[in-house]
This record gives structure tokens, sequence and C-alpha cells, in this order.
């Protein structure tokens, strides 16, 4: 629950919901949606002592459909203030998701969202 609260924190921003908003605007029937989503692990945690990636990881699978639920879902609007996407998950036809370390201290989930017209 925290985790789902703190990324409707970032999408309450008025910089994220302007781009949700334009997002939403460009969909009309037809449109589908590509995501590309890239979660970064401080890299003392992502690696083991031996090297190895380490099984405290997050297995990015196990976190796609609840990130795609809080972004897209129309239920969520307005929860903290975010603006979603209001589109039903259905539409999207096209997911890379990557994990991988990086050199600071945190956490971070990179999402980029496409719509197109279906070819």
């Amino acid at each position: 629950r925290e985790w789902q609260s703190e990324i409707l924190k970032v999408l309450a921003r008025d910089s994220e919901k302007t781009k949700m908003l334009e997002l939403r605007n460009a969909y009309v029937a037809g449109s589908v949606i590509n995501l590309h989503i890239v979660s970064k692990v401080p890299r003392a945690e992502y690696y083991t002592k031996s090297g190895a990636i380490s099984a405290h990881t997050v297995d990015i699978s196990n976190c796609e459909k609840n990130l795609i639920d809080i972004i897209m879902l129309k239920k969520n609007e307005g929860k903290c203030g975010a603006n979603t996407l209001g589109i039903d998950d259905r539409f999207v036809t096209k997911m890379i998701s990557e994990k991988m370390a990086h050199d600071e201290n945190y956490y971070e989930t990179i999402v980029e969202i496409t719509i197109h017209k279906e070819e």
C-alpha cells in the first residue's frame, strides 16, 4: 500500500498531471498503448557479494500489473490528488520491462507511455 501511495503522489505532481492529461487526450478509439518500465535498484542491493543478482531484488513481472493498474484505472483518479489515464489496460499491446542496478542510494521506477493507432 505504501508503494501504491508513493506512485499516486508522483502522479499528483503538476508536471505528471499535465503528461497524463495529454496522453488521455491523445487516446482515441482504435488506439493502443505501449509501455516501457525501468526499475532501478541501488547497486549495493542489486548484487550479492559474489556478484550475482540478489534474490532480494523485486521480480519485475510481479510489479507490472500493480503499476499498470495504478496508472491506468479510472478508479484511482483523484487518490492522493493523482490523475490517471482512465483507460482500460486491455489496450496495452506492448510492454518492455527492465530491472537494473544504478549508483544512487534510492529505488527509481521510470515509466514511458506511448499511444498510437493500431497498425
